[in-house]
């Protein structure tokens, strides 16, 4: 019996690697959203927009537009899309009306940016719990900071849009490793000058389970999981020591942390802010300053202000903290670049110029002390925080300036991938880390930007965001409380932390033995909840890359 059940397992595994699984890209519940962060053509007498919490986001036609595109919204937005892959948007909906016009058309759909190709005419009878589904094969539109554009000037009545999912197939185990053999042999070629004794044993381990993935062979796509599973972590070890010299301290984790006025710091910081401040939490200063006494590109306990002279309380101030007490065996610094009211277009060295000369007195001060270049400067002292430690991630905070700007998805993106070539860092190794501005619910009235904040990890794989749930402002519905501050610091903390327990660096291994996955299939090989009756199989994906098949009834 044993046996024979050996054999169906291994036969529902064949079956179920047959299938691949759906990876969710994008979803958004418009009924639970508190504010529309997204483009949408403007509200005329006939066209209004408008999100209503609890219902969604509710378009009304009175008449039909001169042209069908007069009316036109996104729905999803920040997306990054690569070419080839088959896309299913899946749109729930209802709808009020009259019904189509003269051209027949009710409701059309495309994604992409605004040169899209790839539309579908969906026509359907206005009523309650509408399904539209629609397949797209991106074909010219490819790349970061693409969105879903929906038409349906000639509907005379109300559409009210409740919710999105964007998807597609995973990729196979094999096709995943060519990509994985591409990295490792990147990682090797940037890594033939590593100075230190730890890069030069991952680099050896990486060679040796190069040539394994290499020589790798096998008929059922399920049996590539090990190995990729081994070669992601081998590039992960190696990839983590280039560019560290020999003079820096593996256990000094530096941060970098950039973005506008909520990272700059704008609460004034109260007596418990300057007490108990550990002197394992050190800040590299970015500018001269002499209250307190600092120089530029030295080392000096990290109290407040961390950014600038006449700055306030950060995120940073008790992320440091956070980390120091969880780490008692680290050294945490940072390196703080923040310039108030800045767009993104601040950090981007092409257009920075252009963008100070058209702003205020007080701004152009600001970006002054960085010789109004914040990029360069971030990444200069960067490299010279380099020499003591080891950069692990990148604190951003920025976003009030850039709402509703549809691009500012992919401008972070540019700035994260400059900040990693410029310091030889690589993103599997250094993850970015997004707070959320004040919330509209709590009067925040950049709250729609939140959208796109939480949508960053479908353009930035390796972000995740900080949530600012439950965060007071300081009376100007922009600024966090200092309490907001101290509160947003140690989620950035809690959040990092996280981060460091599932990666493969500092000796936390890969092989921990920790589960990542776990699915069950049912005895025709369809994925089933474990809760279904019958019988099951469970598979079981440890972070070694071992599989488990275990039986469940």
């Amino acid at each position: 019996m044993k046996k024979l059940f050996t054999l169906l397992a291994a036969s529902l595994l064949t079956m179920a690697a047959g299938a691949q699984a759906m990876i969710v890209d994008y979803q958004k519940d418009w009924t639970a959203a508190t504010s529309y962060g997204m483009w949408h053509a403007d509200n005329t007498a006939t066209t209004t927009y408008t999100l209503v919490q609890g219902t969604g986001f509710v378009v009304k036609n009175d008449v039909a537009t001169t042209n069908f595109w007069d009316t036109q919204y996104v729905l999803a937005d920040g997306l990054t899309l690569e070419a080839g892959v088959e896309y299913n948007i899946k749109i729930v909906m209802t709808a009020e009306g009259e019904g189509k016009g003269d051209d027949g058309l009710i409701f059309r759909i495309g994604i992409g940016d605004w040169s899209i190709k790839d539309f579908a005419d969906t026509n359907f009878q206005p009523g309650s719990d509408i399904v539209l589904t629609n397949k797209f094969v991106c074909s010219n539109s490819a790349g970061a900071g693409k969105f879903v554009l929906c038409q349906s000037g000639h509907f005379v009545g109300t559409i009210t849009i409740k919710s999105i999912e964007i998807s597609h197939k995973d990729r196979s185990n094999k096709a995943k490793l060519e990509e994985a053999i591409a990295e490792a042999e990147d990682a090797l070629a940037r890594s033939e000058n590593i100075e230190r004794q730890e890069g030069k044993d991952a680099r050896a381990a990486l060679v040796s389970v190069l040539a394994e993935a290499k020589a790798f062979n096998a008929d059922n796509d399920e049996d590539y999981a090990t190995i990729l599973a081994s070669l992601l972590a081998a590039t992960t070890q190696l990839t983590q020591w280039i560019g560290v010299p020999a003079t820096a301290d593996p256990n000094f984790h530096i941060y970098l942390c950039f973005g506008q006025s909520n990272m700059e710091g704008n609460a004034r910081p109260e007596a418990q802010d300057y007490e108990n401040v550990p002197e394992r939490f050190q800040v590299m200063a970015a500018v001269d300053m002499t209250d307190p006494a600092r120089k530029r590109g030295e080392w000096y306990t990290a109290t407040p202000p961390l950014c600038r002279q006449g700055t306030g309380l950060t995120p940073a101030d008790y992320f440091g903290r956070a980390m120091c007490e969880k780490l008692p065996d680290v050294k945490i610094g940072v390196v703080h670049v923040a310039v108030g009211g800045t767009s993104i277009k601040g950090f981007m060295e092409e257009l920075c110029g252009d963008y100070i000369a058209g702003e205020q007195d007080w701004f152009k001060s600001y970006m002054k002390s960085y010789d109004n270049n914040p990029f360069r400067r971030l990444v200069e002292t960067a490299k010279k925080a380099q020499q003591f430690g080891v950069v692990k991630g990148i604190l951003m905070h920025q976003g009030e300036t850039d709402t509703g700007n549809p691009q500012w998805a992919s401008m972070v993106k540019t700035v994260y991938e400059r900040i990693l070539d410029e310091l030889n860092l690589s993103a599997s190794n250094v993850p970015l880390l997004a707070g959320e501005v004040v919330r509209t619910e709590n009067g925040g009235v950049c709250g729609g930007h939140n959208t796109a904040v939480d949508a960053l990890p479908n353009t930035i794989p390796t972000a995740h965001v900080i949530s600012s749930e439950g965060l007071d402002h300081g009376g100007d519905n922009l600024h966090f409380t200092a309490a907001s501050y101290r509160t947003l610091g140690k989620r950035y903390a809690a959040k990092m932390l996280e981060l460091l327990e599932t990666s493969a660096v500092e000796g936390i291994e890969k092989g921990d033995g920790k589960v990542v996955s776990e699915e069950c299939f049912d005895l025709t090989g369809r994925k089933t909840n474990k809760n279904n009756s019958g019988v099951k199989v469970k598979r079981i994906v440890k972070s070694d890359g071992k599989v488990e098949v275990k039986k469940l009834f």
